[in-house]
């Protein structure tokens, strides 16, 4: 991406299953072959994975150094209502959900830069997910407008002096 500055920012998604392979050479040399500026983990919000991605988290938390790193969790609006104050990211929010706190110590590592964001949102009237179930079950975005996505990328930017 160009920013309005002329500055290019370029954005890299790893697999967070790689950082639980790291005895294998080709992958620590994908994880540390170009350091990023800036780390940004996401990780699924309310799964039964949790624990496995908070270990590839910590795994990966290594490589990281002194250069900033922040935490987004997904799909939030699974159990988050549209008025729910977390979506405001107050530091230390995610101290209100009981599934979280087992993993206190990775997330207070992180600091004020740990955020809740949608994939979908919520539909402007309803006020409840912008997804409809589609024939067979499946979740179908419709009218959606995600919460919290720009915040964790403004974040960065901010940290690395990039406009």
């Amino acid at each position: 991406l160009i920013t309005k500055s002329g500055n290019n920012l370029r954005l890299r998604d790893v697999r967070g299953g790689l950082s639980r392979q790291l005895e294998d050479p080709a992958v620590l040399n994908e994880l540390t072959a170009a350091a990023p500026d800036a780390y940004i983990f996401m990780l699924e919000w309310d799964t039964r994975d949790l624990n496995n991605q908070m270990l590839a988290v910590t795994g990966a938390m290594d490589f990281c150094g002194d250069r900033p790193r922040g935490l987004v969790f997904t799909k939030c609006e699974r159990t988050l209502d549209e008025g729910d104050p977390c979506w405001r990211a107050q530091p230390g929010w995610w101290r209100e959900h009981a599934g979280l706190l087992p993993h206190a110590h990775v997330l207070e590592s992180f600091g004020e830069a740990v955020w809740p964001c949608s994939a979908y949102g919520f539909h402007g009237r309803l006020g409840q997910p912008a997804v409809l179930l589609g024939e067979f079950g499946q979740l179908m975005p419709y009218q959606i407008q995600p919460v919290g996505v720009n915040d964790p990328f403004d974040w960065a930017l901010d940290r690395l002096g990039v406009v």
